[in-house]
């Protein structure tokens, strides 16, 4: 009677449903019905937030790919190798991903605990995909497990603590840069949203360059992403 799981069953908390089952895609899928998705987008007024959450993904996936690119010395001279390809096939992850219902199957920053203990070739990402697709027809089980937040948590801290090694990277001494890495790490939890985070980080960079009176230091690009983050944030919630 010590066992987690059976006291957890026991008072409710989860809900044995059996161990394999065929996998549920459901029946709404793009792949099924491109038209109807096309038509809630402009009909529900969300054709405004598709390019701030197109730029997000963008930023993401690129921010994933040097944060872990250099946790494995592959930057040369600051410049991603292969960065085409990489951010190609990140692309076609993604877009397959939503036809088939799911979220961005995109490059997380999650990827770097990999690298982190020694996984280091496409051979490793092979073997996540097999063992993805396999645990897709065990998903009465997964689902118990994700159900509890004791259960997953613990991991989430881990992985946390792993990925704040990257702060030290930053420059401390110019209150442009921490300050945004700040809101940035601040606000992913509170908001539960990575996109939100990177959102804040975007508007609130060249604001502090501005008061700074580094304003020319921020490229132009900058401060167009930050009003377009700005308009997705507050006017297109």
């Amino acid at each position: 009677m010590k066992d987690p799981g059976i006291l957890l069953t026991l008072f409710g908390m989860i809900k044995f449903n059996g161990i394999v089952a065929l996998p549920d895609f459901g029946f709404d899928l793009m792949i099924t019905n491109p038209i109807t998705p096309f038509i809630d987008i402009f009909s529900n007024g969300f054709h405004g937030t598709v390019i701030p959450f197109l730029l997000i993904t963008i930023f993401d996936t690129t921010g994933t790919l040097i944060t872990v690119t250099k946790r494995v010395n592959l930057m040369k001279d600051s410049k991603l190798k292969n960065a085409k390809q990489a951010l190609l096939s990140d692309a076609i992850g993604t877009t397959v991903g939503a036809l088939f219902g799911t979220s961005p199957t995109t490059a997380s920053a999650e990827s770097e605990i990999g690298v982190a203990v020694g996984r280091r070739t496409s051979l490793t990402a092979l073997t996540i995909a097999v063992l993805f697709a396999l645990s897709s027809f065990f998903y009465p089980l997964f689902n118990i497990i994700s159900s509890v937040s004791a259960i997953t948590s613990p991991t989430l801290v881990i992985v946390g603590s792993i990925m704040m090694a990257n702060t030290a990277e930053i420059n401390w001494s110019d209150l442009s840069k921490p300050f945004p890495a700040f809101i940035v790490i601040l606000t992913m939890p509170l908001t539960g949203s990575i996109a939100t985070g990177l959102a804040l980080g975007f508007i609130s960079y060249p604001i502090t360059k501005f008061f700074s009176g580094q304003a020319k230091d921020a490229q132009p690009f900058v401060y167009i992403f930050a009003i377009l983050f700005i308009i997705q944030l507050f006017f297109l919630s």
